[in-house]
């Protein structure tokens, strides 16, 4: 995996939310359509870029595909990467724009 496809995986909100409701517990397909409220499709594309990224497994349980996480310290990466979002938007909320002055000479 390289940096690229691993910062392409994780900058987009869908597919943190999959990764968030996997670090849970590993669900089938079927279940992260009915949390997510999207089609097939889309989850599909979602997925596919999270296995090439390496951050998720598949497998077959019976007639279903199961996900899980691929790394068990995801989980609290995630954690924090949403505990640090909150204060981050803290602080931006906080900072107030200051206008630049150019003094032509």
């Amino acid at each position: 995996m390289n940096e690229h496809t691993l910062l392409k995986a994780l900058g987009d909100p869908t597919r943190l939310d999959v990764l968030r409701l996997l670090a849970r517990r590993e669900r089938t397909v079927a279940a992260l359509l009915e949390r997510l409220k999207m089609e097939q499709s889309a989850l599909s594309h979602h997925l596919k870029v999270l296995r090439e990224a390496g951050l998720v497994t598949s497998r077959y349980e019976e007639a279903h595909v199961v996900y899980a996480l691929a790394h068990p310290r995801l989980g609290a990466f995630l954690k924090e990467v949403t505990a640090s979002e909150g204060r981050i938007n803290a602080i931006a909320t906080d900072v107030r724009p200051t206008a630049a002055v150019i003094v032509a000479g």
